[in-house]
């Protein structure tokens, strides 16, 4: 929830990041983005075990975008759809 909500949120709202923000005391931390790698991981191991082949796989927004390569390192040929519910930044 942090990565998500404290990097990626903000930047693809053209946001700053609460780090950066005048008088933030929030540092950017790397364990953020291990959570955000953790989650994403379990993820595809819950998805990869449940696979049967020529199931459409949809992933829904931001929080998950690790998740496409991660499910692909096992289940090469399957069909991935990913949406993003959000604008993605020009």
């Amino acid at each position: 929830n942090g990565f998500s909500n404290h990097v990626l949120w903000p930047l693809f709202h053209y946001q700053p990041l609460p780090s950066f923000r005048e008088g933030a005391e929030k540092k950017f931390e790397m364990d953020m983005w291990h959570g955000y790698a953790e989650a994403n991981k379990k993820f595809a191991k819950a998805i990869t075990s449940a696979y049967k082949p020529g199931d459409l796989i949809w992933i829904h927004d931001y929080h998950l975008m690790l998740l496409p390569k991660l499910i692909r390192r096992t289940v090469p040929n399957c069909k991935i759809g990913w949406f993003l519910h959000i604008p993605f930044p020009s």
